[in-house]
């Protein structure tokens, strides 16, 4: 199998990696920006949605497009992208900053996995697809690793802060959150 496509699983892998790391984030996101949990949970949302729709409609319009050129600008990004994030100073240059990510990321993946296939002979079409999907596959054993980790090393006796069901449920009647919630 040609050696590129482990390159283009890497980057999957780096790209995966910023999509799962964020939800064990939301409270210090909602805490320095001032907002409640699950409005800062609405990061994830934005990204999912974004992604989503986002990587067919932009497949289709770079779909002639090299793909080398494709790939590269999508992984510069999906690096300006979360430069913006770490440097933001508001919520909302935030959201703006995570969608670009999901952008550029949706577009990577259908790209990634073209380019495989681009890459080898017909019939090993399947294995390519799986080895650049894979790559997301490895961010996700890295993540539950790094828990295992994460639980061993940390230390115990650290408290949480404890809000009633009542109050968590209540951010769903907000004006604007159920739509998202139903999406």
């Amino acid at each position: 199998m040609d050696k590129r496509i482990f390159w283009l699983a890497l980057g999957s892998f780096a790209i995966s990696t910023e999509g799962f790391v964020i939800s064990s984030l939301l409270p210090d996101i909602a805490s320095d920006a001032g907002i409640s949990v699950p409005l800062a949970g609405s990061l994830i949302t934005a990204f999912a949605l974004a992604y989503a729709i986002g990587a067919p409609v932009l497949a289709t319009l770079t779909g002639e497009w090299d793909r080398r050129r494709v790939i590269l600008w999508t992984l510069v990004f999906f690096v300006i992208g979360n430069i913006v994030a770490a440097l933001s100073s508001s919520f909302e240059l935030l959201l703006i900053a995570r969608i670009v990510m999901a952008l550029s990321s949706g577009l990577f993946a259908a790209t990634a996995q073209g380019t495989a296939v681009a890459l080898v002979d017909d019939h090993h079409r399947a294995r390519a697809i799986a080895v650049v999907v894979g790559g997301t596959t490895v961010a996700v054993a890295v993540g539950a690793l790094s828990g295992a980790i994460l639980w061993w090393r940390l230390p115990r006796g650290i408290i949480g802060t404890r809000l009633p069901l009542k109050r968590r449920l209540a951010a769903a009647v907000r004006p604007g959150v159920m739509p998202i919630l139903l999406t």
